[in-house]
């Protein structure tokens, strides 16, 4: 850690520290990593619950986890209610990880994400906006899922990911925008941000008011 978001009372919070902006300024283009710090980090900070922050803003203060918002597909832009990547439950009865997971899945050429920065080369994880599938079968419309993209360990691609960077563009090539396609890409229940809503083991999905989140 180069010590950015470690003050005391920063709790993480990377934005909040005096001198990130400075260092941001010293490069004449954005970094690969602009977008974990205005995309991703914003958030886990707005949708997460305070158990979920806990253990990811630690993570992604000491460049651990390092992420890119994955919402831009192919097919449909930024039109979020046509959006067709899926997360659906998978109970731990049927196959599912303890307590439960979500699969990830783009189903068509379409719902292949395309265009996120930081995605082609750089993240490891990303925030995946995806259609919730609970455990009645239910389409609950769209909620964002931590996915992890490439090991924490040696930067290879996981099992069920496809990634890479776009190609070239006429501007803004320091950014590697990059598409992204799943396939039976199984996570952890809890990867579902849920300070808004939440699935519980049973894959039973439940929407909270604005004050109980």
């Amino acid at each position: 850690s180069i010590g950015v978001g470690s003050e005391p009372g920063n709790d993480g919070h990377i934005l909040k520290s005096p001198d990130f902006q400075t260092l941001v300024s010293a490069v004449a283009d954005d970094l690969p990593t602009t977008l974990h710090w205005v995309m991703f980090v914003p958030n886990i900070i707005s949708l997460c619950d305070e158990e979920q922050q806990a253990e990811y803003l630690p993570l992604v203060r000491d460049w651990k986890m390092i992420g890119c918002y994955a919402q831009t597909e192919l097919g449909h832009g930024s039109n979020v209610r046509a959006l067709e990547t899926t997360a659906t439950f998978l109970p731990e009865s049927k196959g599912g990880q303890a307590g439960g997971s979500f699969v990830i899945n783009s189903p068509t050429l379409t719902s292949s994400k395309f265009w996120p920065g930081t995605l082609g080369r750089t993240a490891n994880h990303a925030m995946v906006i995806a259609r919730l599938i609970d455990g009645e079968g239910v389409d609950r419309g769209m909620h964002n899922f931590l996915v992890p993209l490439r090991s924490m360990t040696d930067h290879k691609l996981l099992p069920g990911v496809t990634t890479g960077d776009i190609g070239p563009k006429i501007g803004y090539n320091n950014m590697d925008n990059g598409f992204a396609r799943f396939e039976n890409v199984v996570i952890p229940r809890r990867n579902m941000a849920m300070r808004f809503a939440t699935v519980d083991v049973n894959g039973k999905y439940n929407r909270k008011t604005v004050s109980d989140a």
